[in-house]
Formats: structure tokens, C-alpha cells, sequence
């Protein structure tokens, strides 16, 4: 409260069920926060479905920074050894990105500012053929791609050539630093690495290293302060 411009804070949802996932974004809002934390699903309901479209209004109107991390599904795999964990996320993640966008929900709710976990998972990768099929939804009025590259995407990727796709298919202007420490120890020292080792220029990794990720998260606490 004391350096409100320096310090800003994005609340945990809890993704048990989506009554308490509203009555938690009041209270964080009336906290002051400028961005929320969500998971793939929530609770039984994917993110696209029609339960959850008043939760995506409300972020919308509140012009709110989402932070999305993959999450273990209610169908997923039984007897997991961690192979969803290490494999399964990132097409949690692409799935989840895909739904919002055909259903219509991230053409309705164009303000909310989306972080999509883990270089988007797989979609640098097959955003080409989500593209190819999107006229079947009369909800996305324009191609997936569009949508995409209005979203962000953080760095929590130690592997050179996924984050060099990432770079290449969404800009570096739409890179944000992250780690996954201290779920992956080291993830820090081993990221940076990563970013360090590209050929990107100076102002690229500056700006994938802080100005984005400050950038996107002044523009939620002014909104914030519009609110108030």
C-alpha cells in the first residue's frame, strides 16, 4: 500500500468450483489486485464453458491480467507416474487457449490481458492448424492465430529452440520472464541460461527479461486505479 506503483500482487484462485472462484475474485479485487492466477480447469467445467462466462465478464470489465497454469484434468490418466506432469500440461494449456478461443470467449472478453504458462505449451506449434479449422465455430469470428498474438506467454521453457518457436511465432513483445521455481529447482539459473544463450538482441532480452512484464502489469494497476 505504501509504493502502490512498485509493488502490485495477482490473487490465487482456487479451482475447486466456480463458486469459489467468484466469491475469491471479489474479495481480491476489493484487496486490490491486479491480476488473478487460474488453472486449466476448474473444478469439473473446462474454461470455455458457459458456467464460467459471467467469471470471464467480470475479468473483462475489470480489464484484469490472467495468469493461466495447466492443471491435472478430472479425466486425466489414472495411475500417473508424472508423464501428464511432463508431457500432458502442454497440451493442457494449448487445449484450454483453443477452447476459449472457439467459443467465442476471448472475442467477447478482449480486455482481459491472458499469460499463458510454459511458452503456451504446444501452441507455437500448432497454431498453424488450429487456423485451418476455425470457420466449423461460428464463435470465433476471426483465425485462432489473431487471438493468440494477443496473448502473452512466460518463459518457463529451459529448452533454447522451444522458447527461439516461441519467439518466432508471437514476437518477444509478448515473452514475460518466469521460472517455475521452486517447482523445478534451479528453474531460475536454468531459464535464464536458456534466454541468455539465444541470439536475440540486447533490447529483446530486456524487454523479456523486465520492460514486458512491467509494462503489462502498470497498465492493470492504473486500470485498478480508474476502478477507484
Amino acid at each position: 500500500r505504501e509504493f502502490p506503483r512498485r509493488f502490485q500482487f495477482v490473487a490465487a484462485l482456487p479451482s475447486s468450483s466456480h463458486g469459489a472462484l467468484e466469491a475469491e475474485l471479489d474479495r481480491a479485487l476489493a484487496l486490490g489486485a491486479v491480476g488473478v492466477g487460474i488453472t486449466t480447469t476448474v473444478g469439473d467445467y473446462t474454461l470455455d464453458a458457459p458456467e464460467l462466462r459471467e467469471f470471464w465478464r467480470a475479468l473483462n470489465r475489470h480489464k484484469l491480467l490472467v495468469l493461466v497454469h495447466p492443471t491435472f484434468p478430472p479425466n486425466g490418466p489414472a495411475q500417473d507416474r508424472g508423464e501428464f506432469l511432463a508431457v500432458g500440461y502442454l497440451g493442457e494449456t494449448a487445449m484450454a487457449a483453443t477452447k476459449l478461443i472457439l467459443a467465442g470467449v476471448l472475442e467477447e472478453c478482449s480486455d482481459v490481458r491472458l499469460v499463458w504458462s510454459h511458452c503456451g505449451g504446444s501452441l507455437s506449434v500448432v497454431i498453424d492448424r488450429i487456423d485451418r479449422g476455425y470457420k466449423r465455430y461460428e464463435s470465433c469470428l476471426r483465425p485462432p492465430s489473431e487471438y493468440l498474438r494477443r496473448c502473452f506467454y512466460d518463459t518457463a521453457s529451459m529448452h533454447g529452440p522451444a522458447l527461439d518457436c516461441a519467439r518466432a511465432t508471437f514476437g518477444t513483445s509478448a515473452l514475460v520472464y518466469g521460472t517455475d521455481e521452486p517447482h523445478v529447482p534451479n528453474g531460475t539459473r536454468a531459464v535464464l541460461d536458456a534466454l541468455r544463450s539465444r541470439r536475440w538482441s540486447e533490447d529483446e532480452l530486456e524487454a523479456v527479461l523486465s520492460r514486458n512484464a512491467r509494462d503489462l502489469l502498470q497498465r492493470a494497476a492504473d486500470q485498478q486505479q480508474k476502478e477507484k
